[in-house]
């Protein structure tokens, strides 16, 4: 302690004796170190007008020489250094701290630029410090906790339950809530304790009745609470530095008009960097004229043939040409399936001719069959025999006509067929004008495309009709930044104050305010100075004594029990406001947060889709943009476009300055003629169809009913030639294979084909009178369906050119640099989360040690008073027989009524055994002494001598 002392007057002579900056080496005298330390040189680093530069310097030597100080010395020495050896210096010494603690705050208050910077520096310790804690009791942020938050808040129905509304916070903030909480039990408690401790106190429980003797052990346990004491001590007084220095920091952030101090100079430079910004990609934005836009407009012509493909498509879908088209490739499938030579033409052929046969021989082969079963049947198949021939006589016959198949017609119609191939192929003209749709449409608007591409291209009235939205966008921004700028222009420029009264108001209130535990610090310093100068309090002892650094401790105590609210509750206020701030926002566009400026975008997000209905189109069009990815990530290193995106750079080309553009393709899309070639398609395919007028001269009805008819009378034909069979008579077996080969034959073709040929024959009749009906609708309806498709077309294609010529548009801004944009943004950033925000950062930093380290001082500080009060010390003669020998010669029995009255009135009070093991003699209230008042009035024996070494005088 006496080093630690030495060292900081050191410190204050030479920092007050000495301005600029030095670095010495300085011998210190070997008085001034106590036995045992090997400290000879001490390295000051005093830099300009204020030490505080070297506050960690100064915090690594007091360190060594508190070590030095316990580590080096035996344990006698150090008995002997904290129990006898302290003069009165430490005193006169201790004055000249605070006097320089004074003179290093009114030296902080110089405006110096240097100064100021380089104390910045000196405390960014602290700050990193504050920001680790603060990451560690916030943790990593949740996409959707401020959604939670804000549906609970904003419910009505959640308003009448305070649980509920709490609940998310406890969620989602959890460190700040215990932060507050222990914030409140300390300040609540503290005041409680010291109430408690005071009334104790006052009624001897507590510190009241002493042993006035020490205990064997006494004298270790001082020195280890006083080093304890004093560490802790040391440690706030460096807390309560950093206090100081950082309140004089906030307070030239907000007061101070320099530009690398001030936070309004600091954000009048922000603001116009950012006005230059925007007034450069402006320029920028006119000035992109003479552009490559080949991949562009090569684009947007394929965007241009989708859509006139879908033109196309719509218009056959939504008109009469989808069924003229479904018609005439079914007429033309089956006139195709009955050319010459072809397998369906020669089946029908085929079929007429077994028809014709069949009715021919059949009458022979019944003659033949019925004779047969007549004569060459035995005994045994005369039933069957008889059956079969009534069978054979009655039914054996064909049960149609050649007229019921219509063989005549079918022969006929073929022929027609086969000779009006060529006539329905050129019915394939129709699809031409069709297809040509698409090629006549981009003819005519192929030169409007062009001549526009190349005004968007290189005309700079166009570059700047483009440009009038953003122009309208930057003129907005740059009118509210001159607004600001104004503000804080005239502020830095002018001599008033802050606030009225002068900003020394400020100054010198949070001064006051932070002397507070200043003069705490102080008391416990005076208290351990005078705790431990080794004088008993007799009238001999000089000033410096136990008793009174007892009375500084508890001074020091009581006032820390006094102040603990107020301390704790503005460092809590603190604490909230610029935690929260730095937790909730800066870590973020600080980058200290892994990809920070993204959580704040998807938090902008997650605001419009929760509240969507209120969105307005600026802010949702400000989410869309994510501002804080692209001014303080993207813009470092790519282009306005690039960090934008397409989309979001397509919003800010106005619709005007390409509507004329577009309007102008549409026009001439709507004027294209595209009913004339139609029309004219029409009429010649109808004229075509009517040269195979003949298609639908016959009707096959008759004969496709006909096919689903038996080709004989016999019911199972099948049935009866297994009868047949079965008789096994050699003469069937001929007439059964003529059977087979001509009715049986009849009945498989019919089945397998013949049928379903018949019924194309059929269809061709009402397919080509449904095809002539479809033209003529078509025709017809050409003048309605046509404009329709085309402005249905031209509604579905705007978007669509609209998306292409702002991209076309966009491309020509993509070299627009935003790199002095990022540059501003970063600006602010540091201007509000560094310059302003750090400092009270710090303050409540510091303030923070500080109040936690109350506990254990306090502790340690009862505990030393109780120590300090002892005026004995131990000695062994205590436990010699010839010491209570001495003790019980000089000891006489009071013969004062006033000693016997007492003796009568109070009964003496028991030592006990726990305080002095060995004997009776170790406590001091045995030998009739009280801690207050000398002799004991309840003792039974006037003491003559209360020191034990004058027994061996």
């Amino acid at each position: 302690m006496k080093g630690l002392v030495d060292l900081l007057y050191f410190v204050a002579v030479v920092g007050v004796s000495i301005n600029g900056v030095v670095i010495e080496i300085v011998e210190v005298d070997a008085d001034l170190v106590p036995v045992g330390c090997s400290l000879d040189v001490i390295v000051i680093v005093l830099l300009t007008e204020s030490v505080f530069f070297a506050v960690p310097e100064i915090l690594d030597m007091i360190v060594s020489v508190i070590v030095d100080l316990f580590i080096g010395l035996s344990d006698v020495e150090r008995t002997h250094f904290f129990l006898v050896k302290m003069p009165s210096l430490y005193l006169e010494r201790s004055l000249i701290i605070a006097f320089f603690i004074i003179f290093l705050l009114r030296n902080v208050n110089a405006n110096n630029t240097a100064t100021t910077v380089q104390l910045r520096k000196s405390v960014q310790f602290s700050y990193a410090g504050a920001d680790l804690f603060l990451d560690l009791i916030r943790g990593n942020a949740s996409q959707n906790e401020f959604v939670e938050i804000l549906k609970v808040t904003t419910d009505s129905k959640n308003h009448e339950y305070p649980s509920i509304m709490l609940s998310p916070f406890f969620a989602y903030f959890p460190g700040y809530v215990g932060c507050l909480i222990f914030g409140v039990l300390f300040a609540t408690l503290v005041p409680m304790v010291g109430i408690f401790f005071c009334c104790i106190r006052c009624c001897g429980r507590c510190g009241g009745r002493l042993a006035p003797m020490d205990r064997k052990a006494d004298p270790y346990r001082r020195v280890c609470y006083t080093t304890t004491l004093a560490l802790l001590v040391t440690i706030q007084l460096a807390a309560i530095v950093l206090c100081f220095i950082n309140y004089q920091l906030f307070y030239e952030s907000l007061t101070s008009k320099e530009l690398s101090i001030g936070f309004a100079p600091q954000l009048e430079l922000s603001s116009r960097e950012f006005r230059y910004g925007i007034t450069e990609v402006v320029n920028a934005a006119k000035n992109s004229s003479s552009v490559d836009l080949v991949a562009q407009k090569q684009r947007f012509d394929e965007v241009f043939d989708v859509g006139i493909s879908d033109f196309q498509r719509d218009f056959v879908d939504n008109s009469s040409a989808a069924a003229v088209m479904k018609e005439k490739e079914a007429l033309e499938q089956v006139v195709y399936r009955f050319a010459t030579g072809s397998p369906d033409s020669n089946a029908m052929k085929d079929f007429i001719m077994l028809l014709e046969k069949t009715e021919a021989e059949l009458p022979y082969i019944q003659k033949t069959i019925s004779g047969i079963l007549n004569t060459e049947c035995t005994v045994d198949q005369l039933s069957a025999c008889r059956e079969l021939r009534f069978t054979t006589d009655n039914d054996l016959k064909v049960a149609y006509t050649l007229d019921e198949f219509q063989t005549k017609d079918v022969t006929a119609f073929l022929q027609i067929l086969e000779n009006a191939q060529d006539k329905v192929r050129e019915l394939d003209e129709f699809n031409a004008p069709l297809l040509k749709m698409k090629e006549n449409v981009k003819k005519a608007i192929q030169p409007i495309l062009d001549d526009a591409w190349n005004d968007l291209s290189n005309s700079p009235k166009t570059r700047e009709d483009l440009v009038k939205t953003l122009e309208a966008v930057a003129d907005s921004m740059k009118s509210w930044l001159s607004q600001i700028n104004e503000v804080f222009y005239n502020y830095t420029t002018s001599d008033k104050p802050l606030i009225e009264g002068g900003n020394e108001i400020i100054l010198y209130s949070g001064f006051a305010f932070l002397c507070l535990p200043a003069f705490i610090i102080l008391l416990f310093y005076l208290g351990l100075s005078f705790g431990v100068c080794g004088d008993r309090p007799h009238e001999e002892a000089s000033f410096c004594n136990r008793g009174v650094g007892a009375n500084f401790l508890l001074s020091g105590i009581v006032f820390t029990f006094l102040f603990s609210t107020l301390l704790m509750i503005v460092c809590t206020v603190i604490f909230l406001s610029a935690g929260l701030a730095q937790t909730e926002f800066c870590r973020y566009v600080t980058h200290r947060y892994p990809d920070g400026p993204a959580v704040l975008d998807d938090l902008l997000v997650s605001i419009r889709t929760f509240s969507t209905r209120n969105s307005t189109v600026d802010y949702v069009n400000v989410a869309s943009a994510r501002p804080f990815s692209t001014l303080l990530t993207r813009c470092a290193n790519e282009s306005l476009v690039d960090s934008l995106g397409d989309e979001v750079v397509g919003m800010m080309v106005p619709d005007n300055s390409i509507n004329s553009f577009l309007e102008s393709i549409l026009k001439t899309f709507n004027e294209v003629d595209l009913i004339s070639p139609l029309r004219k398609t029409a009429v010649d395919t109808l004229n075509k169809l009517t040269e195979v007028r003949d298609l639908q001269r016959y009707d096959f009805s008759q004969a496709l009913q006909q096919t689903n008819e038996r080709l004989t009378e016999i019911l199972d034909f099948n049935a009866y030639i297994t009868q047949l069979k079965n008789l096994k008579i050699e003469n069937l077996k001929d007439p059964i294979a003529s059977l087979q080969e001509t009715v049986g034959l009849l009945s498989t073709r019919m089945d397998s084909g013949i049928r379903q040929l018949y019924a194309d024959l059929h269809s061709i009749h009402g397919t080509y009178n449904q095809l002539a009906e479809e033209l003529n609708s078509f025709s017809s309806e050409l003048d309605r369906t046509v404009p329709t498709s085309i402005r249905t077309q031209i509604e579905s294609m705007r978007p669509l050119f609209l998306k292409e010529l702002r991209l076309a548009v966009i491309a020509s801004w993509r070299d627009i640099p935003c790199t002095r944009l990022h540059s501003a943004a970063t600006s602010v950033v540091n201007t509000g989360c560094h310059t302003l925000l750090d400092p009270p950062n710090g303050i409540w930093f510091g303030l923070g040690i500080f109040l936690v380290l109350c506990i254990p001082v306090l502790i340690f500080g009862v505990k030393s008073v109780n120590l300090y009060r002892k005026t004995e010390k131990y000695s062994p003669d205590y436990n010699q027989p010839d010491y209570i020998s001495y003790h019980a010669f000089y000891m006489r029995p009071a013969t004062s009524e006033g000693d016997t009255s007492s003796r009568k009135k109070r009964r003496p009070r028991k030592p006990k055994t726990s305080d002095r093991p060995h004997s009776k003699g170790d406590d001091g209230s045995g030998y009739g002494f009280s801690h207050r008042h000398g002799p004991a009035s309840n003792s039974t024996y006037q003491t003559v001598s209360v020191y034990p070494y004058d027994a061996y005088e």
